[in-house]
């Protein structure tokens, strides 16, 4: 079959069922369920086309590769010339060496383990309770300690992490205390830490102007910390001889970008839904639907590393952990995705909305929660301190309803005027 071929078949196929799932958003009841499953049936069947016809090409791009390992020798294989049989012999280089085994101060890392460890509490100690504090505390106090709680528990992770010998490394505690830079600077990278976000928490203006602060801060937190763990990882390397490694360079660069994305998509995950799904009215469908739209593409990223890698799946834990990366990176970023633009696009429709207040509480760490009755069901808020602190149980709250570019309902303001 040719790539045009191949092109329209998968764009009719994934075009119906697009078009079908558009349908769903304008019907009800048990017609929208079997049209929705009708789209999903034309998805699925674009994709596993499309997967089906890539097999088929990598399958004769290898046939090809195979018959020119044939003609010229495999690549990377040495030949030498067989007198006795009169024939070339083809034969592959066997690492030689002694193992490596790793030098360890196990006093230090005692001493190590208990100091971060202590350090760690205390940091985060710092962000539980740091609210009680008086005006003016509370955001640099619980600033600093989050600092301080992760890069500690960073360094505990470090020091306690056992020896691999299928990827050795020199030992924290020893590396600690035998090479001064590498102690230095893994200290510098945490007062830089410190600094950074205590100054971003310092400089953040107050709601609701705080958004891509704080975005920023956990953007720069995030950032610092995975360059810390990256100097740690590569310092402890550096120097060992790596036993041979299956995998191809494609491989071991996709498993590095893998390893850093879903860090930072998952930090940065966090702050997106926490500004932005908490005002949805379907806010629990709206979390389902997309995490499983996440886990179709995360299906289609699945049998694109299938056919780009043959036998790439094992049952190996290295390659278990790099899919389950893949699936989490690919829900995160499917759901912040849709959060984000039907919230940002729910202010172009708006209406104006009338909802029994039927409670309102406080969470553990300072959040506001407010429980309104939605269509006969009990649904919980997060509004702002202002707008919390004029609802009352047992009223009639009048709010700013926007529906965003996806059909799903947001929750724009609380306590708005009645005309």
């Amino acid at each position: 079959m040719t790539g045009k071929r191949i092109a329209l078949t998968f764009i009719s196929l994934l075009g119906t069922g697009v078009l079908l799932f558009a349908l769903v958003w304008r019907m009800q009841g048990t017609l929208s369920i079997m049209v929705g499953i009708t789209a999903a049936l034309f998805i699925i069947s674009a994709i596993k086309f499309l997967e089906r016809a890539l097999e088929d090409w990598y399958t004769e791009k290898k046939q090809r590769q195979k018959q020119d390992e044939d003609l010229f020798g495999a690549s990377g294989a040495g030949q030498s010339w067989n007198a006795g049989a009169q024939s070339w012999t083809v034969s592959r280089e066997e690492p030689v060496g002694q193992p490596f085994s790793p030098e360890s101060n196990l006093p230090l890392k005692r001493r190590l383990l208990w100091c971060f460890g202590v350090f760690a509490a205390l940091g985060f100690s710092a962000v539980l309770f740091g609210k009680k504090l008086p005006a003016s505390f509370p955001e640099p106090v619980m600033g600093a300690g989050l600092a301080i709680g992760l890069w500690n528990s960073l360094m505990f992770a470090a020091a306690r992490e056992s020896f691999n010998p299928e990827k050795p490394s020199h030992d924290f505690a020893w590396m600690w205390g035998r090479n001064a830079a590498f102690r230095w600077n893994n200290i510098l990278l945490g007062l830089l830490l410190l600094t950074v976000f205590t100054g971003c928490v310092l400089l953040m203006p107050p709601p609701p102007n705080a958004g891509p602060y704080i975005i920023g801060s956990f953007l720069a937190l995030v950032g610092i910390l995975v360059g810390n763990m990256l100097y740690v990882r590569r310092t402890l390397e550096k120097g060992i001889p790596q036993p041979p490694d299956d995998w191809t360079p494609g491989q071991k660069r996709m498993e590095k970008w893998v390893n850093v994305s879903v860090v930072l998509l998952w930090v940065l995950g966090y702050v997106v839904l926490s500004i932005f799904l908490p005002d949805y009215i379907e806010e629990l469908y709206f979390a389902l639907l997309f995490t499983a739209g996440g886990m179709l593409i995360g299906f289609v990223v699945h049998d694109f590393i299938k056919i780009r890698f043959p036998g790439f799946f094992s049952d190996e834990k290295r390659k278990v952990e790099l899919l389950t990366r893949i699936y989490l990176s690919c829900i995160i970023l499917t759901l912040c995705t849709a959060t984000a633009a039907n919230h940002q696009t729910a202010h172009q429709f708006v209406r104006k909305e009338r909802y029994p207040v039927l409670d309102k509480s406080e969470g553990l760490k300072g959040k506001m929660y407010l429980w309104l009755e939605i269509g006969g069901k009990k649904k919980r808020f997060e509004p702002r301190e202002v707008e919390w602190n004029s609802a009352h149980p047992g009223d009639t709250l009048f709010v700013l309803v926007g529906k965003g570019m996806l059909g799903f309902d947001v929750i724009l303001r609380y306590g708005i005027p009645e005309q």
